[in-house]
């Protein structure tokens, strides 16, 4: 059953109904929420594939299929990456919902002024790098199985093939030297790693896009509110003026004889 997506929870429907629509800040988080629904959709995917693999690890035992051991093997590593990162996935959720809490409540208490800093709210930077880390590391477990389910298959005609080619000795035939390749039993075995790899990649492009959104976020909040600066340069060349104006009135002054 799909996980409900972030967008849908109170504190973060709160928040974004007090964000100016045309704000960075409702923008830039709009961006952060819309990366981390792409992360779930993703992980949604991978856990229906990881549903295919082990109905591709049933038939093969079933059919003492030579794949079966790096299929098991391989069942196993990707379960664990998937669990992994839905637990992490539930904690950034939980995380971005409890910054939009404090965000909203700092709105009710002191006004728009609180949410001109909206990423100190946010601390999920370490769970978004974890979950790349994990992502690429899925990825790359889904790379192997792909390699390995195939091997065996390889190894599988192999087999085939010297069997063949001793019966044909027996009767005088020459061997058979061309390999057969890797049928549909086996493909079908490896799409669903395939399609994994895919769904890991893309979870680590979308972290890497919430990573980026975040830090400028946080590049944004460092800067002084464009009023501030305005202000703070007319401040400046009104000192300036007068610095000159005093200057001109000591010119003007007649010493007393």
């Amino acid at each position: 059953m799909p996980e409900i997506l972030i967008t849908k929870n109170t504190h973060v429907a709160e928040l974004l109904a007090v964000l100016n629509r045309d704000s960075p800040e409702w923008y830039g988080l709009n961006i952060l929420l819309g990366q981390i629904a792409g992360i779930q959709k993703q992980l949604d995917t991978a856990v229906h594939e990881l549903a295919e693999v082990r109905r591709g690890l049933a038939d093969a035992q079933q059919r003492d299929h030579p794949a079966k051991m790096a299929l098991q093997k391989a069942e196993e590593a990707m379960r664990q990456y998937v669990s992994g990162l839905r637990e992490k996935l539930q904690r950034l959720k939980e995380a971005v919902a409890a910054g939009c809490k404090n965000a909203f409540a700092a709105f009710r208490e002191k006004g728009n002024a609180a949410l001109a800093h909206l990423s100190r709210f946010f601390k999920v930077q370490p769970i978004l790098e974890t979950i790349r880390s994990d992502a690429e590391k899925a990825a790359k477990t889904a790379e192997q199985a792909i390699r390995a389910v195939e091997a065996a298959g390889a190894r599988y005609h192999e087999a085939g093939r010297n069997l063949r080619n001793a019966g044909r000795a027996l009767s005088g035939k020459s061997g058979i030297t061309e390999t057969k390749p890797n049928g549909k039993a086996v493909r079908g075995m490896a799409a669903p790693f395939r399609a994994a790899r895919s769904c890991f990649k893309g979870i680590g492009k979308h972290t890497e896009a919430a990573l980026q959104r975040l830090k400028q976020l946080e590049e944004k909040a460092a800067k002084p509110p464009r009023i501030k600066k305005i202000l703070r340069e007319c401040g400046k060349q009104a000192e300036r003026e007068n610095r000159s104006k005093r200057g001109r009135k000591d010119k003007n002054i007649v010493p007393e004889r």
